[in-house]
C-alpha cells in the first residue's frame, strides 16, 4: 500500500513509539475540533443550527473554555442555553404529576441532550476511520504487521475497537490471525508495562539505587492510559 492522505496519521502514530497510537491521534483530533469550534465556524447558519441543538459535553465545554475565542464560545452559549431551556423546563412540565417510574424516562430524555456532543461525534467518527486504516494497512501492506507487533500496544479500548473492526471487514481467517497477533501484543506490551511498575514501586525502597530509567519513570501514567487510554 502506498503511502496515501489516510494512511500517513496511523504510519506516524506507530512511528512515534506512542504508549497506543490511536489515543494520540485521539487527541490530535480533539485539538482540532475544539480549535474549529472556536473559529469563526460556528457562525455559519447551518452550523448554529447543530450547535444550538447539540451543544457539548461537559468536557469539552470546558475545553472550550479553557482555549481562545470567547466570542464565539458565548454566542453558542447564548442560544444553546436556550434551547437545553426549553427542553428541560418543557420536560419537567410535561412529567408533572407522574410517578417516579415515568418522571424518570423524561429526566432521562432531558440528560440525552446534555451529554450529546459536537466534538464527541465528530472524534468518534474520525477514530472510526483511523480504527479502519490500521486494520487495512496491517491487512495490505507489507511493511505494517512489524511495526504493529513491534509496537506498545493499543490502550484496552482501542484494541477492542480494531478487534471490533477486523471482524467487520476482513475475511473470518485472516481477522483470526489479526486478533492472535493484537493479543500477542497486547500480552506483550503488558508484561513490559508490568516490569517498569515493578521497578518503579521498588524505586521507593530505601535499598533502592534511585536511578530509575525514562521507562520507569514514566510506567504509572502508562500504565493508567493503557487501562484508560489518554486523559
Amino acid at each position: 500500500m502506498k503511502y496515501e492522505l489516510e494512511t500517513i496519521p496511523v504510519w506516524r502514530a506507530y512511528e512515534s513509539g506512542a504508549a497506543c497510537p490511536l489515543c494520540m491521534l485521539q487527541d490530535e483530533a480533539e485539538k482540532q475540533y475544539v480549535k474549529f469550534f472556536l473559529g469563526n465556524s460556528v457562525m455559519a447558519p447551518e452550523m448554529r443550527v447543530q450547535v444550538n441543538e447539540t451543544g457539548f459535553c461537559r468536557r469539552h465545554f470546558h475545553k472550550l473554555l479553557a482555549g481562545e475565542g470567547k466570542l464565539g464560545l458565548s454566542l453558542v452559549a447564548q442560544t444553546h442555553i436556550d434551547e437545553v431551556t426549553k427542553n428541560v423546563a418543557g420536560k419537567l412540565r410535561a412529567a408533572g404529576g407522574l410517578r417516579r417510574k415515568r418522571l424518570g424516562a423524561y429526566v432521562a430524555e432531558a440528560r440525552e441532550q446534555l451529554a450529546d456532543c459536537m466534538v464527541c461525534r465528530r472524534m468518534a467518527y474520525t477514530l472510526g476511520n483511523y480504527t479502519f486504516t490500521l486494520v487495512t494497512l496491517w491487512a495490505d501492506d507489507e511493511a505494517f504487521p512489524a511495526a504493529y507487533r513491534a509496537s506498545h500496544g493499543l490502550c484496552f479500548a482501542h484494541t477492542l475497537d480494531v478487534a471490533e473492526m477486523a471482524a467487520r471487514i476482513l475475511p473470518r481467517e485472516r481477522s483470526a490471525e489479526f486478533l492472535s497477533v493484537t493479543a500477542d501484543v497486547l500480552e506483550k506490551s503488558v508484561s513490559d508495562l508490568a516490569a517498569d511498575l515493578e521497578s518503579f514501586v521498588q524505586g521507593f525502597d530505601y535499598r533502592s539505587s534511585g536511578h530509575p530509567t525514562e521507562a520507569v519513570k514514566s510506567a504509572p501514567s502508562r500504565a493508567i492510559e493503557k487501562l484508560a487510554g489518554r486523559g
